[in-house]
């Protein structure tokens, strides 16, 4: 009975951080993402301006990315927080090359 109550929670924990954020579909790129730079673009800005790069790589199917582009990462207190303090570079796994 343990087996069967731990098995049902372990599989509703997968539910909700996987599928569950899904369900919205693919979550448009934050605005803190607008200018899109390269990784090496942001740590080249990073060596002149002394500020720390924030890379977010995410990927269409990961549904806690998806969640956290809806969430956090589309605040407007975290977008002018990150905007004013970080090198922000958006790499979509799904889609990056070498130019990341």
């Amino acid at each position: 009975m343990k087996r069967v109550v731990f098995g049902l929670i372990v599989l509703g924990l997968v539910f909700w951080s996987l599928v569950l954020p899904r369900l919205g579909g693919v979550a448009p790129k934050p605005g803190i993402f607008e200018r899109e730079l390269t990784l090496s673009a942001a740590l080249d800005e990073s060596e002149r301006t002394g500020r720390p790069v924030l890379a977010v790589v995410t990927a269409d199917w990961c549904g806690a990315c998806q969640a956290l582009k809806r969430g956090a990462l589309s605040d407007p207190e975290v977008e002018a927080l990150v905007k004013a303090s970080f090198v922000p570079v958006y790499i979509d796994a799904d889609r990056a090359g070498d130019d990341v």
